[in-house]
């Protein structure tokens, strides 16, 4: 689910707590999220993401509604997330088990129906 915040911003996901920059975007320009303001502490160029609030060492850095790395060290809201400022991680993996049984959609209505048209000689129609 896409969360416009206003035009030079998205936020992907409710639980992400990055944004994406949809124009490149100025250090000290004020942005407001998600009740929040965030004062941009470097430049962020177009289609980068940055952190909304202060992240500390070790916390998870949520994107697309999903664990996508953590945090070595303390990192500023408004700081451009790099690869310096973020190690990958990972939620665990659990096979799910399922049962998906079909059921056949109910075709009687179609019953006296006939095709109209003919077949050829060489198997098409």
């Amino acid at each position: 689910m896409l969360q416009q915040m206003s035009l030079n911003i998205l936020k992907i996901n409710p639980e992400d707590n990055v944004l994406v920059a949809l124009q490149d975007l100025q250090k000290d320009t004020l942005i407001e999220a998600d009740g929040l303001s965030i004062l941009l502490v470097e430049d962020i160029p177009a289609k980068h993401k940055f952190y909304m609030r202060d992240m500390q060492a070790g916390e998870e850095v949520i994107m697309y509604g999903v664990l996508v790395g953590k945090v070595p060290f303390e990192v500023k809201a408004g700081c451009r997330m790099s690869t310096d400022n973020l190690k990958h991680a990972a939620a665990k993996y659990g096979y799910r088990p399922s049962q998906y049984q079909w059921t056949a959609p109910d075709v009687s209505e179609f019953k006296d129906l006939r095709f109209n048209g003919y077949h050829r000689k060489d198997g098409r129609v």
